[in-house]
């Protein structure tokens, strides 16, 4: 058997286009340069024993078209970048109407935002009928009240921020946005700042607080320093009542400062602190206060899931663009970084970004370094896989100061109470209130 000259034409040929292919398509380097070791192998093996000449020009010319197809499967080189999905989020108020025309024109109900730059003042009766389709934005330093002849209403406006949080304005209220600072080169450090002077709202924060000024309701009795939690704080003539619904929050006054456990309901002052039941609520407030209680969650709900799912359609239409490939193909890439990810730090990079990706649109049990652990990742837990990473981030942060230990802290309570170890997260809260009450 010999290797005959238009054999050897046939598969140079293959080899040379080939490797205009990969020139022509931008493949590594390293690709070329195998097309090119692969022309002087069967150079030099072309006099040799033709059987074995023959085999070795198939592997060569299998390798080479293996290649070509491994170097076409997809990686994925995009940073995912949160920045501008906060960045053009803004703050505004809109309208929860749940009574008649004619019982809010009695009532005189009405919402006045006083905007203090240009300071401007802004009227709107509730007894317009187009209202609840109307937004109105809010800034930093803006005053909102709700007046009306008496609390008998049943409707309330709400202020949707930047972070995903939400304030209902009740009746007789007066709410002073004292600071709404959105920190775009690390969102950890932004700021919420409120000042309640009197009336009732009810609060639900998402956004990860890393250090107790990141979110605040304050009052003439102290500060209520909110960690990721939802609840009621009104502020009558005895004093502040805080009631938090889920999760732990903190009270600040010039004489103490408290842990308060999901569920308790606390009435304040600057110097002192007493437990209230349902029932003395209801006496200091209003009797139905159990059925908004009871509401405002479900409604917090499904606020919380849109506003998730906006950011999640923000990375999708954003950092997709190769992955609406197949799940097989998705693997073969998966597979492809990893391999390439031993010779290249590139590849390594482009793998961490792709799990990123996954973590922040399915989650899963996808594990990352604490390097790839960053505020923007941890900002807004879309799902229970950041909420454990959110953990990890908090505890590496807890050696810095005192402030992000008690937010770690704090935090694992919240996850224990939510998993219905109550007596665990009660422990950690007894150790703050002991260790750390300053």
């Amino acid at each position: 058997m010999k290797i005959n000259t238009s054999s050897t034409i046939i598969t140079i040929t293959l080899i040379i286009i080939g490797l205009f292919l990969a020139i022509l398509l931008k493949l590594p380097l390293w690709i070329v340069w195998i097309f090119l070791l692969s022309l002087v192998i069967i150079f030099l093996t072309k006099k040799r024993a033709p059987a074995a000449t023959l085999v070795v020009w198939v592997i060569i010319i299998v390798v080479n078209l293996g290649l070509l197809v491994f170097a076409q499967i997809p990686i994925y080189s995009q940073k995912i970048d949160l920045k501008p999905f906060f960045q053009q989020q803004k703050n505004y108020l809109t309208f929860s109407i749940n009574d008649s025309t004619q019982h809010l024109k009695q009532q005189k109900a009405t919402i006045i935002i006083k905007h203090l730059n240009p300071p401007t003042t802004i009227t709107i009766p509730l007894r317009d009928e187009n209202l609840t389709s109307q937004k109105y934005e809010v800034f930093s330093q803006d005053r909102i009240l709700f007046v009306s002849k008496s609390k008998n209403i049943k409707s309330w406006a709400n202020i949707y921020l930047w972070d995903g949080t939400i304030i209902r304005i009740l009746p007789q209220t007066s709410l002073y946005l004292s600071e709404i600072f959105k920190n775009l080169d690390n969102p950890l450090l932004s700021k919420t700042h409120l000042q309640l002077q009197r009336g009732n709202i009810w609060f639900s924060n998402v956004r990860t607080i890393l250090k107790d000024d990141s979110f605040n309701i304050n009052t003439q009795d102290g500060t209520v320093i909110i960690r990721w939690t939802a609840g009621l704080i009104s502020k009558i003539a005895s004093g502040t009542i805080v009631f938090p619904h889920d999760h732990f929050l903190e009270i600040k006054t010039k004489k103490f400062q408290k842990v308060v456990a999901p569920r308790q309901i606390v009435e304040f002052t600057q110097s002192t602190l007493n437990q209230l039941d349902l029932d003395q609520l209801k006496q200091l407030l209003w009797q139905q206060i159990s059925d908004f209680i009871k509401l405002m969650p479900q409604l917090d709900k499904q606020f919380v899931q849109d506003y998730y799912q906006s950011l999640q359609n923000f990375i999708k239409q954003n950092f997709d663009t190769a992955w609406s490939q197949t799940q097989q193909l998705k693997r073969l890439s998966v597979w492809k970084m990893k391999a390439l990810s031993l010779i290249n730090p590139t590849y390594k990079q482009n793998l961490e970004q792709f799990e990123t990706y996954q973590l922040l649109t399915q989650g899963g049990d996808i594990k990352l370094n604490l390097e790839q652990i960053n505020a923007y990742l941890v900002t807004i837990p879309l799902n229970p896989s950041i909420e454990k990473l959110k953990l990890d981030y908090l505890k590496s942060q807890a050696q810095k100061n005192i402030e992000y230990l008690k937010t770690y802290i704090i935090n694992q309570a919240n996850k224990l109470a939510t998993q219905g170890q109550f007596e665990k997260a009660l422990e950690a809260l007894k150790w703050i209130n002991f260790n750390l009450a300053f």
